[in-house]
């Protein structure tokens, strides 16, 4: 996603959010089973945020979908906020 972004701060906001999410993840299921902490939910409404500011009309009307996901994820794995049942 990041090479073919190229705002760099969109770029960098994309690197923040999804990191510490990703790191260390081999499967789907790692990625699906991690908790989001109070930092990377902020990280991922930064990344929001980026996007709305830069983004077209239909980007951000799909991410006020994202943010509403956000609400109380802090605490909850990627599959819970998703709705995806492992």
């Amino acid at each position: 996603m990041t090479l073919v972004v190229n705002d760099g701060d969109t770029r960098r906001a994309i690197v923040s959010a999804l990191r510490p999410i990703l790191v260390g993840a081999i499967t789907t299921t790692d990625v699906l089973e991690h908790k989001l902490n109070k930092v990377e939910v902020k990280q991922l409404d930064k990344l929001i945020n980026v996007w709305n500011s830069r983004g077209s009309a239909s980007l951000r009307k799909s991410l006020k979908v994202l943010q509403a996901l956000l609400d109380g994820a802090t605490g909850r794995t990627l599959a819970e906020i998703l709705g995806i049942k492992m």
